[in-house]
């Protein structure tokens, strides 16, 4: 009866360890994409390597072959989600790179929330820039890099959501 709880209270659930590696690398990577974001109107391509490496790296290491592949597929979801933006010119590349770092971290069914979450928040703050901030007669563009966080962390913090 002892061990067996002792063993229960070594192990961690994958919940944990997900959401650990997401404090630890992703969220403090997008919120730096954020900021750079937001003072430059760029997202430094070596910023989105590291997200996207990373990403590879944590679910290759979590599911081997299948956990690299789905990265590779997420990273295919992520930048086809924003490419017609980009293609009408309503978001800068960088945004759409930074999508796609994302989708080699999330699985399949988080990632599909955060694009939408991540939509969501992009409406939010043009309204919010172009209404309130008289953002368009200042700049070009939202810097997208923050609806792609706040997306981002929302889908991860609350996966059952959508």
């Amino acid at each position: 009866m002892i061990e067996k709880s002792l063993t229960d209270a070594l192990v961690l659930d994958w919940t944990t360890l997900q959401h650990t590696a997401y404090f630890a690398a992703l969220y403090p990577a997008l919120l730096g994409a954020s900021v750079i974001d937001w003072r430059s109107h760029q997202i430094p391509n070596s910023l989105v390597l590291f997200i996207a490496l990373t990403g590879i790296l944590y679910q290759s290491l979590d599911y081997g072959a299948t956990g690299f592949v789905q990265s590779l597929a997420g990273m295919a979801i992520g930048l086809c989600a924003l490419l017609p933006f980009y293609l009408m010119k309503g978001m800068a590349a960088g945004d759409v790179k930074l999508m796609a770092a994302v989708g080699a971290w999330l699985p399949l069914l988080t990632l599909s929330s955060a694009v939408l979450l991540t939509l969501i928040a992009g409406g939010v703050m043009g309204l919010v820039f172009t209404k309130h901030i008289r953002w368009r007669a200042q700049h070009t563009g939202v810097p997208y890099a923050g609806a792609i966080a706040t997306g981002t962390i929302l889908s991860t913090l609350t996966p059952t959501f959508l």
